[in-house]
């Protein structure tokens, strides 16, 4: 009787195993894709500017979507985390907010030291940081204040996450020695100010960038007197962390916009090609698997570009 039942038995198995196709033969392919979109975690929602024209990539590295066609100087570009609207630096100052479908919802003519600016999680305000001061279109938001500790500084940027943490970079003046630069950051929670200082490092720093999932904050630096807005270095913060959990750069090439996601492990940077232009990478920083890069190809030069 034993004898019969394990036959049985394997006749069974066999029969559930040889139903199973595909390279997941224990699941259901609904299971196998949820499997893989873990292993090679979805870059969605991009945005870019190439050859002055602002593009939108659904789906990177997917198609790109041209949004305008007007020419001129562009640079700074930032998707509203709908990704209805962009709003962008053109030349004369102006930052102009456009629809999807190109057409200019407004320009802001006010401002003539623009460094950065960004939506706010709601999509209803445009945060500027102009010359040393943060001004609102829309709706003002809360923000904790620029204070300077003594000594002689020159305020160089500003970022504020969507949780309305606030983070800006000094330039302390030394003159016997060489200038400081810092990091400040403050918490939206009025928690425990944070100062990070990297003295030792060859560049100063220039860029400053919060993630649209939460405070990842990417901070970059710059050769003096570049003349360009690339970084030859990148510092990647996890969490409003108080030191760099990455610290990326100093070999010969050099890197535009980066912005990192650490739900997905990615960093969308612009990236030295070949022919040293920049073209646009997720670089998956979880593990060293190069089929988990993603390049956009046809677009090399971009110098500009956003992700949420």
């Amino acid at each position: 009787m034993k004898k019969i039942y394990y036959i049985l038995v394997f006749f069974a198995m066999y029969a559930v195993n040889s139903c199973q196709k595909g390279p997941y033969p224990y699941i259901t392919v609904d299971q196998a894709k949820q499997i893989d979109s873990v292993r090679h975690p979805a870059v969605q929602n991009v945005a870019f500017i190439y050859n002055n024209e602002v593009y939108f990539v659904a789906d990177f590295p997917g198609k790109a979507l041209r949004i305008t066609n007007s020419g001129g100087g562009k640079k700074f570009v930032k998707s509203s985390h709908d990704h209805t609207k962009f709003a962008y630096l053109s030349s004369g100052s102006v930052i102009e907010i456009i629809d999807r479908t190109g057409k200019v919802i407004t320009a802001l003519t006010n401002y003539k030291d623009v460094r950065n600016f960004d939506w706010s999680v709601d999509d209803k305000t445009l945060y500027i940081v102009n010359g040393e001061d943060i001004v609102f279109y829309g709706p003002a938001l809360k923000v904790p204040s620029i204070t300077y500790e003594g000594g002689y500084y020159d305020f160089i940027s500003a970022a504020i996450s969507d949780k309305g943490d606030f983070a800006y970079i000094l330039k302390k003046y030394n003159f016997s020695a060489l200038d400081q630069y810092e990091v400040v950051i403050k918490p939206a929670n009025g928690g425990t100010m944070k100062i990070f200082k990297d003295d030792n490092n060859d560049f100063p720093m220039a860029y400053i960038n919060f993630a649209a999932n939460g405070n990842d904050m990417m901070l970059g630096f710059r050769e003096l007197h570049s003349g360009t807005d690339d970084l030859d270095k990148v510092y990647l913060f996890d969490g409003l962390s108080a030191y760099p959990t990455v610290k990326m750069g100093a070999t010969s090439s050099r890197y535009s916009t980066p912005v990192y996601n650490s739900k997905v492990q990615y960093l969308l940077w612009g990236i030295d090609n070949d022919q040293d232009k920049h073209q646009i990478v997720a670089t998956y920083l979880k593990d060293d698997v190069p089929d988990n890069n993603k390049i956009l190809a046809d677009y090399d030069g971009v110098q500009y570009l956003d992700w949420k």
